[in-house]
């Protein structure tokens, strides 16, 4: 894949992360180095060499996978951010705190005309990016104006073929939208088309690596269903809190699945979020784009589209979303801000194991997991990313230089 992607951009891929300044920066030039201020990467390894939570959820059903899919959207910056582990490449300490950058550059496949918003071929987006657009009929999707990624450019014979096969619009755009960047490899003995195998759509969906994958079951036959990929978290410093992000995001799931929570965004806010969540601190130090009222309906703890095993297409619209959305802190968003009057995820969470009774031990258990995360995102407890970087700038062998060297 390495050679593939060279070949095909016409050059080595360029991965330039801002380098963290410190009183002594910039004195001894780090060879390769190319850009002031920058740390500067050309390899894939670079980015893909990075580690990472990712959490895959099987769905009930088709449309219940596709709202799972874009309730996942808004929440991937955010729960990137908290995450945050990454601070440090090539042996500096960088200006960031996140990896989804550097691996988004490090398999950029596109050519220089590709990258030009002026060229009839224009490609808007690295095939490692953010999800650019929602898949679902779900209500709470279908106006058309949260719907407003860059778009791309799709082949529309490609899009009505699938429709002709009974896929949505939304779908099939979906699915067209892969096509948008070639396919990087192919394995041996399977350079032929073989209908009864999807060994060529998993080859072409698995290095399409958005924020969010959609991924179809397997083979007719199988016994695996439509499933949904999280991909955004950084992989933590110890197991602790690894459990601490997977039991956020198993709760989550279980209030989508089960509350009426719309946690909806524009994607150019979701965007917005994704930059944001790479600034140092960003848990505490960035607010994000969110959705101020995610609790809908007279009940909110009734799902009366689950229980109709989540068969419903609402007409797509175009109503204003004007003052629906806020800028809020991490902790905003987790436990809710009286003067904002938002409510947090952390007390749908308490509601809803109530609810479903829990037992007191498996209280107790997530209760510990969300208390850790809240303390993060107050600042007491540091992120990985945090972590390293004080562990630098503290070591006695640091020259305040930018530089972590093999005595750090």
């Amino acid at each position: 894949m390495i050679q593939n992607i060279r070949q095909r951009r016409g050059k080595k891929v360029d991965i330039q992360v801002p380098l963290y300044p410190d009183v002594n920066t910039g004195v001894g030039k780090i060879d390769g180095d190319i850009t002031p201020g920058s740390i500067y990467m050309d390899s894939q390894h670079f980015g893909m060499g990075c580690c990472c939570l990712q959490i895959t959820y099987e769905a009930q059903n088709l449309e219940h996978a596709k709202f799972l899919h874009d309730s996942f959207i808004p929440l991937g910056p955010i729960f990137g951010a908290l995450s945050a582990s990454a601070p440090i490449y090539k042996g500096q300490l960088a200006n960031i705190d996140f990896r989804w950058n550097v691996i988004r550059d490090s398999v950029d496949s596109r050519t220089d005309e590709e990258k030009d918003p002026n060229s009839s071929n224009h490609v808007p987006k690295s095939r490692y990016s953010g999800m650019n657009h929602y898949i679902s009929d779900h209500p709470f999707f279908a106006n058309e104006n949260l719907n407003d990624g860059i778009k791309l450019n799709v082949s529309k014979e490609y899009i009505d073929r699938l429709k002709e096969e009974g896929m949505s619009d939304r779908l099939a755009y979906h699915f067209a939208s892969l096509f948008v960047h070639d396919a990087m490899i192919i394995y041996k003995g399977h350079t032929d088309y073989d209908e009864t195998m999807t060994d060529h759509f998993e080859n072409l969906n698995s290095t399409n690596w958005n924020s969010v994958r959609f991924k179809p079951p397997p083979s007719l036959d199988s016994s695996i269903g439509w499933r949904v990929e999280f991909r955004t978290m950084d992989v933590q410093i110890t197991d602790y809190e690894n459990a601490a992000l997977i039991a956020l995001m198993n709760l989550t799931v279980r209030i989508l699945n089960e509350f009426s929570v719309d946690v909806s965004l524009p994607i150019s806010l979701s965007d917005i979020n994704m930059e944001r969540a790479h600034q140092v601190d960003a848990v505490t130090s960035q607010k994000f784009w969110f959705r101020k009222h995610i609790v809908k309906g007279d009940d909110h703890t009734k799902n009366p589209i689950a229980r109709e095993s989540w068969q419903t297409k609402a007409e797509t619209c175009h109503e204003s979303l004007e003052s629906e959305f806020v800028e809020l802190t991490v902790l905003d968003i987790l436990v809710g801000n009286p003067e904002v009057g938002n409510t947090g995820l952390f007390a749908l969470f308490e509601e809803y194991m109530s609810l479903k009774k829990f037992p007191e031990e498996t209280i107790h258990y997530y209760s510990i997991m969300l208390g850790f995360l809240e303390k993060r995102a107050r600042g007491e407890v540091k992120t990985g990313a945090r972590f390293m970087r004080d562990f630098v700038l503290t070591h006695p062998d640091y020259q305040q230089d930018s530089v972590v060297d093999g005595n750090v």
